[in-house]
């Protein structure tokens, strides 16, 4: 995110109707999952982006496997203090999300409230995440094949 020669490149080469969909960098959610040290790298982060201006689609928040329910105070923090300029798709992969239905429909209705995306998620030889609620008008569909026959 730091050279945006590279940006200004796309924005040149790329048709008008191609969008980008960024992923965010694993020092917010991986390494630090969404504590209060991540704004300040975040801030950068969108920063960074502006040189792609309307080429932003949504932007894309994937959470470690070990990010789990123990840390809901920090996803709604995060998903409250984000900047709204940009759309945003949380993909949440701890089962625990998502078994405890009442858990599920007050995060379903917390990032329906903030028109967020919830990442439908279809990752190989698991089906215990195999949620399909979408939370705002955007269907954000992660297919994650890598190494397992059946799928």
């Amino acid at each position: 995110y730091e050279n945006n020669n590279i940006l200004n490149s796309c924005i040149y080469y790329v048709p008008k109707s191609i969008k980008f969909f960024l992923k965010i960098f694993q020092d917010i959610s991986h390494f630090n999952k969404l504590d209060t040290t991540v704004y300040p790298i975040l801030e950068k982060y969108l920063i960074s982006l502006a040189p792609l201006n309307q080429k932003v689609g949504t932007i894309f928040l994937q959470m470690p496997i070990d990010f789990s329910p123990k840390y809901w105070n920090r996803v709604v923090y995060f998903i409250e203090s984000c900047p709204k300029k940009y759309r945003l798709a949380i993909a949440l992969r701890h089962t625990d999300w998502f078994h405890n239905s009442s858990l599920a429909n007050e995060l379903y209705a917390l990032l329906e409230m903030h028109q967020i995306a919830n990442v439908l998620l279809n990752i190989a030889g698991r089906r215990d995440l195999m949620h399909m609620r979408l939370t705002n008008d955007e269907a954000f569909i992660r297919f994650v094949g890598a190494n397992y026959p059946r799928d």
